[in-house]
């Protein structure tokens, strides 16, 4: 879940009226809101296209030109390539197909939008929410964002609602791989199949390929279970069917966005105790879900679903340490894999 935002670039050039510890608290503000919940969209083909980038460089005090700059070559970004890098009214009509939120200046917010003094930001008067600078955290879009990073997703919700409120901007972001962590993903592949139901990961596949801007590469990490029943063997789920029926959407989904799925099995014992939780994982983000991706079967979510919107840079070290050391193939666990291509 993030919030696609512009901003003009004249914002870059700190406004000789503000003190100081003003201008501090407005660039600390619209870094961290930026680097926790932030897409940002820039003018032009290119950085060095860019008149925010050239801002940036040109005018902002060298303490937060590098964190700036540093967080406009690791995060994710969008590019127009048909705007100045201006917020006007007329502008808007073209950034409103990629932004939520524009943030302009005080002279902007007073003589393009008609703000008074008693007024930062405006949600409902255009398509694409108008919020001073200094105000950003106030703009609908990150208000939204704070209301839904935790808590649960309540009973009767629809999955595509879900879907556009939570995940179909990390989808339309130019992030290209993704992590499932749901030991119970490929069983529920099958069952639901066998019932003539649609999984939640089958929902998932299309629902991504259908948001998706570009390549994406997805990593499945599941679990197996082998057993006796009244003496006999018996097992979870086939994990040749549940090979025949991903290979089979793969080769179905209408967009072709999803170019790769690679799969891991391990025993469900082993995944069960070294990665218990469930997740979805876009890179640099993360969605911690309780009941994994079963949110997305049926037509409403039965039950209040716990969830956590995760963007700490500790927390995504140690899942990708959990996806890459702890839950990678190894003899010792009899880890099976396969990959879709």
């Amino acid at each position: 879940m993030l919030v696609p935002f512009v901003i003009d670039h004249r914002c870059f050039k700190p406004d000789p009226h503000w003190s100081e510890p003003t201008i501090r608290a407005c660039y600390n503000n619209l870094l961290d809101s930026w680097l926790r919940s932030g897409l940002l969209a820039i003018d032009g083909c290119s950085l060095e296209d860019s008149r925010l980038f050239n801002a940036i460089i040109e005018s902002t005090p060298i303490k937060y030109d590098k964190r700036f700059k540093a967080a406009l070559a690791k995060y994710p970004k969008l590019f127009i390539p048909d705007w100045d890098g201006t917020i006007t009214q007329r502008s808007l009509q073209r950034l409103s197909g990629v932004a939520k939120v524009a943030i302009v200046t005080d002279d902007c917010a007073r003589q393009e939008f008609g703000f008074g003094n008693d007024r930062d930001h405006c949600d409902d008067e255009y398509d694409v929410a108008i919020c001073r600078v200094q105000a950003f955290n106030y703009a609908l879009g990150f208000r939204n964002f704070a209301h839904r990073a935790s808590g649960f997703i309540r009973k009767n919700i629809s999955c595509e609602e879900i879907w556009q409120s939570r995940f179909a901007d990390l989808a339309q972001a130019p992030i290209k791989n993704i992590s499932i962590v749901d030991r119970f993903s490929l069983e529920r592949l099958v069952n639901e199949h066998n019932r003539g139901s649609c999984s939640g990961l089958e929902r998932f596949l299309h629902l991504l390929d259908q948001s998706a801007h570009g390549d994406r590469f997805l990593k499945i990490f599941a679990a197996h279970k082998k057993y006796y029943h009244e003496g006999v063997p018996r097992e979870s789920y086939s994990i040749k069917d549940a090979k025949d029926l991903l290979t089979d959407l793969f080769n179905k989904l209408p967009r072709n966005n999803i170019k790769r799925i690679s799969v891991t099995i391990n025993e469900n014992r082993f995944h069960g105790e070294q990665a218990h939780d469930r997740y979805i994982r876009f890179e640099r983000y993360a969605w911690d879900v309780g009941n994994g991706l079963s949110i997305f079967e049926g037509d409403n979510t039965g039950e209040n679903i716990k969830v956590n919107f995760n963007y700490d840079h500790a927390t995504m070290e140690e899942y990708r340490k959990l996806e890459n050391e702890t839950l990678a193939p190894s003899r010792d666990k009899k880890t099976q894999v396969f990959v879709i291509e």
